[in-house]
């Protein structure tokens, strides 16, 4: 990913993060932006008030008030994570540097890492909820899922660089 793509898609998260912060007047808890502490990559609504936000070094942040209080967790991992998406309210995923994936099954608390055979950079997820999924990176690689990510297939795509 360029720089400046990369800082676009930045300032794109900061704008989210702003919006789903409530003006409740209270300061306690309240995320503030540190780009030493996370850099923001995606964020992810799993309900009207339940939120996932990814960024570098393996940092998520999860929310169930639309970011009044957060719980920060650090994966084992210093990849950085580029997208989160969930089939449902319970079944989640992020995906990022050097094939990293990791996949969650209550809504965000834990997190386990899957192997799906890859190096590359994993850039971009998108479900539907027939537990059909595509997961894509760098070097035009992308898998697909036809059960909510507990396996995946390898398919051949048109193009040589990033999708």
């Amino acid at each position: 990913m360029n720089p400046i793509t990369r800082q676009v898609n930045i300032l794109i998260s900061l704008l989210l993060i702003l919006l789903c912060i409530k003006s409740s007047g209270q300061t306690t808890n309240r995320l503030v932006f540190d780009p030493l502490d996370l850099a923001v990559n995606d964020v992810c609504g799993i309900t009207d008030s339940k939120l996932v936000m990814v960024g570098d070094g393996g940092m998520l942040a999860l929310t169930s008030d639309s970011f009044d209080t957060y719980r920060k967790i650090r994966l084992p991992t210093m990849a950085n994570l580029f997208s989160v998406a969930f089939f449902g309210d319970k079944v989640g995923f992020t995906a990022g540097e050097n094939g990293t994936l990791y996949r969650t099954i209550d809504s965000g608390r834990t997190w386990q890492v899957q192997n799906i055979g890859t190096n590359v950079t994993l850039t971009c997820l998108a479900f539907f909820s027939n537990g059909k999924g595509f997961l894509s990176g760098m070097q035009g690689i992308l898998f697909q899922t036809l059960d909510s990510g507990q396996s995946w297939t390898l398919k051949t795509v048109p193009f040589t660089s990033s999708v």
